[in-house]
């Protein structure tokens, strides 16, 4: 239901005061919740996703979101699968140099950069979600299987440090010269 330009979620509160929610109506939630999490992950990046900001955005209780996200990584690894097809499938695998070029071109789409970029700062992680290592393990499947006479670790660290290197570009351009030389 849009209500207000945002997606409201019909729930029925009892008598008794207290919700039940049926097996159809919990699996729609899930993806619901799901759809929501990428969607903000896409617009507004991995640092946006909290359980305040989630809870807001679907207009339930951050003990709803809780139940479904017990933890920060659960956001991600609910929605693993998405994120692999942003990050894997539109990558040339014809030629080892299809694959750089693609990936390159690849970083003008912020969506691919919002999800490549999650992949290099949960890879740092000590504590990172198992969708980043999700993510590269079916890159590197893709890889093999379409390129398999080539050294498919090198090139996957040719491709995360080419992201790696893009966003500290990105973050030394907006520096101002002038606040350096004070």
């Amino acid at each position: 239901m849009l209500v207000n330009d945002r997606i409201t979620d019909p729930i029925k509160t009892y008598r008794d005061g207290y919700v039940r929610i049926s097996k159809e109506e919990k699996a729609r939630r899930v993806i619901w919740f799901n759809n929501s999490v990428l969607y903000m992950l896409l617009k507004h990046g991995a640092e946006a996703i909290t359980y305040d900001s989630v809870s807001k955005e679907l207009g339930v209780a951050k003990s709803s979101v809780q139940k479904y996200y017990p933890q920060r990584n659960s956001f991600f690894e609910a929605i693993q699968a998405d994120l692999s097809k942003i990050l894997v499938d539109p990558i040339d695998t014809t030629t080892t140099e299809s694959v750089m070029a693609s990936w390159v071109n690849q970083h003008r789409n912020g969506y691919f950069c919002s999800v490549a970029d999650l992949v290099v700062r949960e890879a740092i992680n000590k504590d990172g979600s198992s969708a980043s290592t999700y993510c590269v393990r079916q890159l590197s499947d893709k890889l093999q299987r379409e390129l398999p006479n080539e050294d498919t670790n090198s090139l996957i660290f040719k491709l995360f440090g080419f992201t790696s290197m893009r966003t500290k570009l990105d973050d030394i351009s907006s520096i101002d010269i002038q606040d350096c030389a004070a």
